[in-house]
């Protein structure tokens, strides 16, 4: 599930459009469920490491996919080939 932050990250970017919002919306989707799968395995459900790894090593890349996303809606909008 941990991995499904790094398409969301792009989806972020593409709807926001700002980089730097988009980035902030990506880092809080990412912080979210870290904050939930701690709270899962506090109530004494097992949670896999793999999955928290996942999540803390995706998030700055899904970070930096919501930029790129940005990127490409602002240069969609422009009508530039670069």
């Amino acid at each position: 599930m941990a991995i499904l932050v790094l398409p969301l990250g792009l989806i972020i970017g593409l709807i926001v459009g700002d980089e730097r919002r988009a980035r902030i919306a990506t880092l809080v989707v990412g912080l979210a469920t870290f904050l939930a799968l701690a709270i899962i395995a506090i109530a004494g459900v097992e949670v896999s490491p793999l999955e928290v790894l996942v999540l803390l090593v995706g998030t700055p890349i899904a970070m930096w996919l919501a930029s790129v996303g940005a990127r490409l809606r602002h240069r969609g909008k422009s009508g530039r080939v670069s």
